[in-house]
C-alpha cells in the first residue's frame, strides 16, 4: 500500500516527533511547505501557503515558495486539533506490518507491535524483531565489539600501571546543589581522575567506555603533546559543575507543552518550579514564554526568586553570588546553551521574610531563547524542559 509519510509535532507526547504514514495524503493546508511537519499550530500566508512555526519565525517576511512579500497583519494563525486527525486512516511503518487503521487506534497497536527492526549484534544485519531469536540461533559471524582492542584488562595489569609514575594531574573536585527538592534533582556527577604511565595507553584502551565526554591525554614519544580522545556519553539533563567551588542544581518543567498551548488564548504564560536549593539558597525558577511581535515566534525568558528556607541563617545575604543557567538537551551535552543571568546595579537581593508565600525577586534573564530552536533541537523530553543553574 503506498502511504505517504509525515511527522507530527504538538498533539501530545505519544506523536511528539513521531512518523506517522498516512493513507492518503493530507491536504497543503495541514503541512508546512519548508519542511514537512504537522504541526498543532501554523501560519497561513496570504499567497495560501502553511508554516510551521519554527519555519514561520525563518521566514522573514516572505514565502519560501513563491518568495512574495508579505506583512504580519496579512497571516493567520491556524490550529490543528489532534481530534482533527484522529479518524484519519494511517499504516504501521514497522516493515512486515499490515495494520491499517484510525490513527487513534495507532498508540495501541505500536505497544504490541512486534514487526521491529532490529540490528544483530553479532554479524550486523537488520531483521524484524519478531525472528530475531531465530536468526541469532542460525548466524555464526562474529563482530568485535566496537572500541576494544584485546580481552578485558586485568586487575594485575592495573595495579601495575597504578604504581607508575602519573602523566596527568587529577580533575579537580567540583561542589553540587544541597538537596534534591521536588522536581529539582541535585546534579553531582564525579569527575574523573586519570594516571598515565609509560605503557598505560594500552590499559587505558580497554577501559575509556566507562566514562563520558572528552578527555586530553598525553603519552610519551607522541608527536602531538595532547590527544583527544572520545569518550561515550550519558545521555540525560544533569550535568557536573563547570569548575571547583560552583554549585549546581537541576530543575525541570513538567507539562510544557500545556503551557505552550495556553498562548493560543493569552499573549504570554508562565510556570514555576518552587523549592529548589543550591548553595544553601532557597529559590523559585520562572519560565515565561511570550509571544514575539516581530516575528510570531515564542520567547522563552527566565527568572529566579529567593524564598525562606532553613539555609538562610548560613549563607551571606544580600545574595553577591553569580548565577549562570544551562539549557539543558536530554540527549546531547554538546547542544546545550548557556543562559546568563544578569543583575540591575540597583539590585539588592535581600534575605526573604520567614513566610512560604514571600519570594523576593533574584537575577533574570535579558536576552530570550526561541521556542522553536528549543523545540527542534530536541530540548523537550516527556513534556519537560530541563535547566541546570550554576551559583557561583
Amino acid at each position: 500500500m503506498q502511504c505517504t509519510q509525515y511527522v507530527l509535532s504538538g498533539f501530545g507526547d505519544f506523536f511528539e516527533r513521531r512518523r506517522v504514514a498516512f493513507v492518503d495524503p493530507l491536504p497543503p493546508s495541514r503541512v508546512c511547505c519548508a519542511c514537512g511537519f504537522v504541526t498543532s499550530l501554523t501560519a497561513r500566508l496570504p499567497c495560501g501557503h502553511v508554516l510551521c512555526r519554527l519555519c514561520r519565525g525563518r521566514s522573514g517576511s516572505r514565502c519560501p515558495v513563491e518568495c512574495g512579500k508579505f506583512e504580519n497583519f496579512d497571516v493567520e494563525s491556524q490550529t490543528i486539533q489532534l481530534s482533527d486527525l484522529e479518524q484519519l486512516r494511517v499504516s504501521c511503518i514497522n516493515g512486515g506490518c499490515d495494520f491499517v487503521g484510525k490513527l487513534s487506534r495507532l498508540p495501541s497497536h505500536l505497544l504490541k507491535c512486534v514487526n521491529d527492526e532490529v540490528k544483530c549484534n553479532k554479524c550486523g544485519v537488520h531483521v524484524v524483531r519478531n525472528a530475531a531469536v531465530d536468526h541469532r540461533r542460525q548466524c555464526s559471524v562474529d563482530l568485535p565489539t566496537e572500541g576494544t582492542t584485546a580481552s578485558p584488562a586485568s586487575a594485575d595489569e592495573v595495579a601495575a600501571a597504578d604504581e607508575r609514575p602519573r602523566g596527568a594531574e587529577a580533575s579537580p573536585e567540583h561542589a553540587s546543589g544541597e538537596e534534591q527538592i521536588d522536581h529539582c534533582d541535585a546534579a553531582n556527577d564525579s569527575d574523573c581522575v586519570v594516571e598515565l604511565g609509560t605503557n598505560f595507553q594500552q590499559v587505558w584502551s580497554r577501559v575509556k567506555r566507562t566514562f563520558s565526554g572528552e578527555l586530553k591525554e598525553a603519552f610519551p614519544g607522541s608527536s602531538s603533546s595532547a590527544a583527544t580522545v572520545q569518550r561515550v556519553v550519558t545521555p540525560g539533563p544533569y550535568r557536573a559543575a563547570s569548575k571547583p567551588h560552583v554549585f549546581v542544581t537541576l530543575c525541570r518543567f513538567d507539562n510544557i507543552y500545556e503551557k505552550y498551548n495556553e498562548l493560543r488564548y493569552k499573549n504570554s504564560v508562565s510556570t514555576v518550579i518552587k523549592g529548589c536549593v543550591a548553595a544553601g539558597y532557597t529559590f523559585a525558577l520562572k519560565c515565561k514564554l511570550a509571544k514575539g511581535d516581530e516575528d510570531g515566534g515564542v520567547k522563552v525568558y527566565f527568572s529566579l526568586h529567593f524564598g525562606s528556607g532553613e539555609w538562610d541563617n548560613h549563607v551571606e545575604w544580600p545574595v553577591s553570588k553569580k548565577v549562570t543557567g544551562i539549557l539543558t538537551h536530554p540527549g546531547d551535552k554538546g547542544k546545550d546553551v548557556m543562559i546568563p543571568f544578569v543583575r540591575l546595579k540597583t539590585d539588592t537581593f535581600k534575605k526573604p521574610a520567614p513566610s512560604p508565600n514571600t519570594w523576593n525577586r533574584g537575577p533574570f534573564t535579558f536576552d530570550h531563547e526561541s521556542w522553536e530552536r528549543i523545540e527542534a533541537e530536541g530540548f523537550i523530553h516527556n513534556n519537560a524542559l530541563f535547566v541546570n543553574l550554576e551559583f557561583e
